[in-house]
C-alpha cells in the first residue's frame, strides 16, 4: 500500500455536497482507503481571482494504484461529477490534487509529485500539518512546518 496526500477543493454549487460525494466516489474506487481527513476550510482563489472563495480539505489515503493510474482516476471522478475547465485556474465543482506519493518526487508532463504548488500555498501547509505535522517534504527535505514558514500566500 502507497500513502497518498489528496486535497479537494470546490467553489461551485454546494460545496460541502460536492466535497462528500468527491469522499464517497474516492472511497467507492475499492483501491483508495481514506485514513486520515482534515477540517474543512474556506480559502481565497489563487491565480485567477475572479471567481468564489474555495472550500479545501486534505486527506491521508491508502492506495494500491501507482502514481498515474491515480492520476486517471481522480480525473475521471472530476468529470463525473460534471468538473468543466473553461478558464485556466477558474472555478470549479470539484478539484483533486496529488499532493504528495510515498516519498516519490516524479516530473512527467502529466503529473508533478509533490505537487508543483505545494510549497507556495499556505493553506495546503496547514492543511497537510493538521493530519501529519511531521510530514517531510522528499524534494527540500524540509518540514511542513518550515515551509509555512517560508510561504508568504
Amino acid at each position: 500500500m502507497h500513502n497518498v496526500y489528496l486535497s479537494l477543493g470546490s467553489n461551485i454549487g454546494n460545496l460541502e455536497e460536492n466535497i462528500d460525494t468527491a469522499l464517497s466516489l474516492i472511497s467507492s474506487t475499492g483501491h483508495i482507503s481514506i485514513i486520515v481527513k482534515s477540517e474543512l476550510i474556506k480559502t481565497k482563489p489563487v491565480d485567477y481571482l475572479d471567481q468564489p472563495d474555495f472550500l479545501n480539505m486534505m486527506l491521508l489515503a491508502e492506495t494500491l494504484y501507482t502514481p498515474h493510474e491515480l492520476l486517471k482516476v481522480i480525473k475521471q471522478i472530476e468529470k463525473t461529477m460534471g468538473r468543466e475547465d473553461n478558464i485556466l485556474k477558474g472555478p470549479r465543482i470539484i478539484d483533486i490534487d496529488i499532493i504528495l506519493y510515498d516519498d516519490v518526487v516524479l516530473n512527467s508532463e502529466q503529473l508533478t509529485i509533490p505537487h508543483s504548488q505545494m510549497r507556495k500555498r499556505k493553506f495546503i501547509l496547514d492543511l497537510l500539518s493538521q493530519i501529519n505535522p511531521g510530514l517531510l517534504d522528499p524534494l527540500t527535505f524540509k518540514s511542513i512546518k518550515e515551509l509555512k514558514d517560508l510561504c508568504s500566500l
